[in-house]
């Protein structure tokens, strides 16, 4: 059974906004688990979740923001696994209590689940899902060949925009400049 000693080395580490470390203790927490039961001042404390493991308060769990652990492997694209591997392992299962007053208090929007940066244009949710669906486009990503955006675009998880000047002349430059012959008169069609 591992100690409080591991525990406070890894939320050093985040505090410190080390990246190889985080990754390292995050690494084998995952792995090897120790985060669900361990010594912590003579004391033994089980935590039920990862999740649970890091949103705790301090000494149970690390206190931390789900956030914060991604922000900080997301600096370098070899931890894009990891961080994916850290979603899975926080997420928590679709369903659940989500009408008792205690759920109520923990939960004000009845679009997402709590966790919200697994989604639309977060950098490390493109990358991840990239990852997923079109494994190609991610390793291109991953070489520096394209960007995370440009491999979306690529794979039809975005669409390619543009910032127009609000004139007549910043319009009609933009559309010359981005549109062909056929989807200019489309526009000119559209507008009539």
């Amino acid at each position: 059974m591992f100690n409080e000693r591991c525990v406070r080395s890894f939320r050093e580490a985040v505090e410190k906004c080390n990246i190889q470390h985080v990754a390292g203790w995050l690494q084998e927490a995952i792995d090897q688990g120790w985060w669900r039961e361990r010594y912590c001042y003579s004391n033994i404390v089980r935590c039920a979740t990862f999740r649970e493991f890091i949103t705790g308060p301090v000494p149970d769990g690390c206190g931390l923001d789900l956030e914060r652990i991604p922000k900080i492997l997301g600096i370098d694209d070899k931890y894009t696994d990891l961080i994916a591997r850290y979603r899975e392992a926080v997420v928590m299962p679709r369903g659940g209590d989500r009408k008792s007053e205690k759920a109520r208090e923990i939960k004000t929007d009845n679009i997402r689940l709590d966790f919200t940066d697994g989604h639309g244009t977060a950098r490390s949710y493109t990358l991840d899902r990239l990852r997923r669906k079109v494994p190609d486009l991610f390793e291109r990503v991953v070489r520096g060949e394209l960007s995370a955006h440009a491999a979306a675009i690529l794979a039809g998880f975005r669409v390619k925009t543009i910032s127009v000047p609000v004139t007549v002349n910043g319009c009609v430059s933009a559309i010359r400049k981005h549109f062909n012959d056929e989807q200019r008169r489309e526009i000119a069609e559209a507008i009539r």
